[in-house]
């Protein structure tokens, strides 16, 4: 058993079903830039993902997030997570091979080992207590939401980064409290002393830093980059 699913129920956003699935939970993620960390994926589980990127129902799991297709002006997807990813979890949901998580059962996979909340899709869809418990017991976390500005989802400020796309976002999301991932353009430089470059992948893993964990008030920033970036 390499995954569990966390949550099956409907989305914050519109109400259509979706399902949030961790695994890596014995072998662990072959991610170079993260490192070894649980996956937390939230995916709708009424359809194969690629369908709810095309017709544009990855709103469900994604919000308004401008790296979706159906965000971006030129109907051009930005997002640097690979459908390959996604679509094998996807896959071994459909054949069943994910339990529901149970305490008892499963809790021990979690302990000491650190997560990645929202390996694809938004985190902040994710019941608030289940990001609480399982974080409580984990080593640490990183996790991102593009929800931020949404009334209610300040509960999620000690759990996850502003997902800042531009620098009026960078600076509401620092006024109200949240620490920050900012993705710059190619053309773009950092310009705030208090942000910090992610060494991602460079000098360190994300397993092993854990900044962006939400209760540390960070602000980090990242270039662009990727297969995905000519069309952002």
């Amino acid at each position: 058993m390499n995954g569990v699913i966390l949550y099956e129920g409907l989305s914050k956003l519109d109400a259509q079903p979706l399902v949030v699935i961790a695994t890596g939970l014995v072998n662990p993620s072959q991610n170079g830039k993260t490192g070894e960390m649980i996956q937390v994926w939230i995916l709708r589980s009424d359809m194969h993902p690629m369908e709810a990127i095309v017709s544009g129902q990855d709103y469900s799991i994604c919000g308004d997030c401008i790296h979706r297709k159906h965000s971006n002006p030129n109907k051009k997807r930005t997002c640097y997570v690979s459908p390959n990813s996604f679509n094998a979890v996807f896959r071994t949901y459909l054949l069943g091979k994910y339990p529901s998580y149970s305490p008892p059962k499963h809790q021990r996979y979690f302990k000491g080992k650190s997560i990645r909340w929202g390996a694809y899709g938004d985190p902040a869809l994710i019941p608030f207590v289940i990001v609480e418990q399982l974080s409580a017991i984990a080593l640490g976390w990183t996790g991102y939401t593009h929800l931020w500005k949404r009334e209610g989802m300040e509960i999620y400020q000690d759990y996850f980064q502003a997902s800042c796309d531009n620098w009026e976002d960078y600076f509401l999301a620092h006024k109200l409290g949240w620490g920050t991932f900012h993705v710059l353009r190619e053309v773009e430089n950092k310009r705030v002393g208090e942000q910090a470059t992610c060494q991602g992948n460079v000098k360190t893993t994300c397993s092993q830093c854990l900044l962006c964990n939400g209760k540390d008030k960070k602000h980090i920033v990242e270039k662009i980059k990727g297969g995905a970036k000519k069309n952002y």
